[in-house]
């Protein structure tokens, strides 16, 4: 539904935004269908290629939409991640035949993780600005953010594997120093209040803040088709929430 609403508000995007936009999201759903039905390495490879392009030109879209700067940056942030994520492992395929770009795909995995904790942590300042939160929805997205947040910190201080799974699920590394642990327990709590009191706002604050909670679930390891599906509808989501769409039906 936010890929149609995109598509056909002609007063939110221009036509060449909204032709870029449907012809990406064209291109990437029947790859991540097929590979929801009959699953294989190469076919994953490349629905996550067709997620990165669809995120690529989803950042393209918010900054031709224009509005403020806060937002082509937080866009920006959100999309970046998957974006290398794809690229990466592109390059693993490329590797054999290119041996120079050996290094390649760890560089470019580096980089997404290095984008996800500053997705995370900058996204607050960047969103509620100009997005706003009602005082009750921020309260509720604190509480609901202080919780996850110290249960991820006392797995990760008691050396429960659950938080290295998440860790890796969110693409980044388990935490191996306490002051990297004490980074990525700050990055989930921005985030889990970012999102959380953006999804309990209305209008384009809860479009965008639904996003960003359906891109959280899906990850980003992407290892399995329902997770570039969801990771897409959440990217949808939260573009089209920034471009100022205020409801999905």
């Amino acid at each position: 539904m936010s890929l149609w609403q995109l598509v056909r508000r002609r007063d939110v995007l221009p036509l060449a935004a909204r032709i870029l936009v449907g012809a990406l999201g064209l291109a990437f759903l029947p790859l991540a269908a097929v590979a929801l039905v009959a699953p294989t390495a190469r076919l994953q490879v490349h629905a996550e290629l067709g997620l990165a392009s669809l995120a690529l030109g989803l950042f393209v879209v918010v900054l031709l939409r224009g509005g403020s700067g806060r937002a082509r940056v937080a866009a920006g942030l959100v999309t970046l991640p998957i974006v290398l994520h794809g690229w990466a492992h592109a390059a693993e395929i490329a590797t054999p035949l290119a041996p120079a770009l050996e290094a390649l795909p760890e560089h470019l995995l580096a980089i997404a993780r290095l984008g996800v904790l500053s997705c995370a942590v900058l996204l607050p300042s960047l969103l509620l600005p100009d997005l706003g939160a009602a005082g009750l929805a921020r309260g509720r997205a604190a509480l609901l953010a202080l919780v996850l947040a110290s249960w991820y910190g006392i797995l990760h201080f008691i050396g429960h594997g659950t938080a290295g799974h998440a860790a890796r699920a969110l693409g980044l590394l388990p935490p191996a120093t306490t002051l990297y642990a004490l980074v990525q327990i700050a990055a989930v709590f921005a985030f889990v209040f970012v999102a959380t009191a953006l999804a309990l706002s209305r209008g384009a604050a809860r479009v965008t803040g639904t996003g960003l909670v359906l891109v959280a679930l899906a990850g980003l390891e992407l290892g399995d088709a329902y997770q570039l599906l969801l990771c897409a509808t959440g990217l949808l989501s939260t573009c089209a929430g920034l471009c100022g769409i205020d409801e999905l039906v």
